[in-house]
């Protein structure tokens, strides 16, 4: 009797510390807009012709799904029109689950997905403020 009165005890101390940790998903989560896109121009190295050539290069993140953890992520050569990119413009495209963490330096998020090409297995971290600001990329309603 004393040892599950024990186990309870503890499982109950460690849920009351744990309580008060905010999710850090639910926080990110309820500053993302979807009616859009995030975006973001930069000069990048690309892969043209088994070479590495420096260009301007665009990028966006869309939210897919908040319920599923979901986004896309496009890097392309070319900016969006209306917020369509030219198929042929894109040099890279992830769909992929992303994870949310609390970044150790500040009260902002650190969002991070993968994508797995072939054998390579690639991570990509997107860091936000406590605002859901993306680091380097502006939002672009639709």
């Amino acid at each position: 009797m004393k040892k599950a009165l024990s186990i309870i005890l503890l499982s109950s101390l460690s849920g009351c510390t744990s309580m008060g940790q905010p999710d850090p998903e639910i926080g990110f989560e309820s500053t993302v807009n979807l009616n859009g896109y995030y975006f973001s121009e930069s000069n990048g190295n690309i892969l043209e012709n088994g070479q590495l050539v420096k260009k301007k290069t665009y990028s966006y993140i869309k939210f897919n799904s908040l319920e599923e953890n979901q986004l896309t992520y496009i890097v392309a050569t070319s900016p969006a029109v209306n917020g369509i990119v030219r198929g042929d413009a894109i040099n890279t495209r992830v769909t992929s689950n992303y994870h949310v963490e609390n970044n150790r330096g500040d009260n902002g998020y650190r969002i991070s997905f993968y994508q797995q090409k072939g054998n390579m297995h690639l991570d990509y971290v997107l860091n936000a403020d406590s605002n859901g600001v993306i680091e380097d990329f502006t939002f672009q309603p639709l």
